[in-house]
């Protein structure tokens, strides 16, 4: 398998979807960005081309994106730790949008080198694969088969929606960095919400549960507002 891509392409993917893996010391498959490539459309350009597609979550968000390339290959679970190890070393060579990379495997080891046609025996990083059947299989339905109906017991859907400021921090990140907005598809206060971000990007976000069971507290915010008094 060989894959060619823009480096830049690659670093924007790679940023982003760092964002929503888990913590290298959970040790488990969500501690990685799990990549792999379709036939499919790049936003406005006519007909199908390669592209390499990103998934990462933590379990409470999730990260799903794509990028141009050239080539198609086995899906690949790469650990973050590798991920940030491949940024350090790329994203100074990103700031030339020629620069391209070939992303190549033999047996469990990745390889990231840069594109023999333009710079011959250049820069290569190694590293070994992880299983990327160990990651979670419900992610892409979570994302596509939108749950829209209340989950079962719960109240009918209130204005309200609580969210870790942590957890809303990485889709900022993420919007700053392509300079587009974020849109937030909500339907009930315990149902997930979608992120998107852009023509490529959705996101996904669990709410933080909080009692419903006073419909006050969810209709309206809560406080005091204070006008200027005008004499």
């Amino acid at each position: 398998m060989t894959v060619r891509i823009p480096t830049h392409e690659l670093v924007g993917l790679l940023t982003d979807l760092s964002l929503t893996a888990a913590d290298p010391e959970v040790g488990n498959a969500t501690a990685g960005v799990l990549l792999h490539t379709v036939r499919g459309y790049d936003g406005d350009t006519p007909g199908k081309t390669d592209l390499l597609v990103g998934t990462s979550t933590d379990g409470i968000v999730l990260g799903h994106t794509h990028v141009p390339c050239s080539g198609q290959a086995d899906p690949m679970l790469w650990p973050i730790g590798d991920v940030t190890a491949v940024l350090a070393v790329l994203k100074p060579l990103a700031k030339n949008k020629d620069h391209a990379v070939e992303i190549t495997r033999e047996g469990d080891v990745f390889a990231v080198a840069e594109d023999r046609d333009l710079f011959g025996e250049g820069l290569t990083l190694t590293f070994a694969a992880a299983d990327a059947e160990e990651f979670p299989p419900g992610a892409w339905s979570m994302l596509s088969e939108l749950a829209v109906s209340p989950p079962e017991g719960s109240q009918p859907a209130l204005a309200r929606t609580d969210f870790v400021a942590s957890r809303i921090a990485p889709f900022l990140k993420i919007a700053a960095r392509r300079k587009s907005m974020v849109s937030w598809f909500r339907w009930h206060q315990r149902l997930p919400v979608v992120v998107e971000i852009g023509s490529e990007y959705r996101g996904l976000i669990s709410p933080y549960a909080y009692n419903d069971e006073d419909r006050s507290a969810g209709v309206a915010p809560g406080g005091d507002v204070y006008p200027l008094a005008v004499e």
